[in-house]
Parts: structure tokens; C-alpha cells; sequence
């Protein structure tokens, strides 16, 4: 299972509490840019992908 948030307003509040399993990486970067990277294969995350789609569907980006 996967869960996506959006969010404009990103803030560190504290360091990560990983379980020894996850390898979880927060990248922050415009729509646009994201957007390009799929459209040049430099983003291969299906989840990743759904989600953006999802959101331009939506009217959220």
C-alpha cells in the first residue's frame, strides 16, 4: 500500500523514525521539473508517476 500527500508547505519538524525496513527519501522539487524528469525517463517510480497524474487530474498542481 501507498499513501501520497501534497503539500505546498514543507517543514522539517524532526529527523525521520524509519523502521529497519524503509528507506524513505524526501526530495523536494517544482511540478515542472518533475514532470521533465518522468518525460526523460529519469523517473521510473510508478507510484511516483500515479500520483503526479493524479494530482494534475484533480487540478491540485
Amino acid at each position: 500500500m501507498t499513501h501520497v500527500f501534497y503539500t505546498e508547505e514543507v517543514q522539517r519538524k524532526a529527523e525521520q523514525q524509519l523502521e529497519a525496513h524503509e528507506n524513505i527519501r524526501i526530495i523536494k522539487m517544482r511540478v515542472q521539473d518533475c514532470l521533465e524528469k518522468i518525460e526523460n525517463n529519469e523517473i521510473h517510480d510508478s507510484e511516483l508517476c500515479f500520483a503526479v497524474l493524479h494530482a494534475m487530474l484533480k487540478g491540485y498542481v
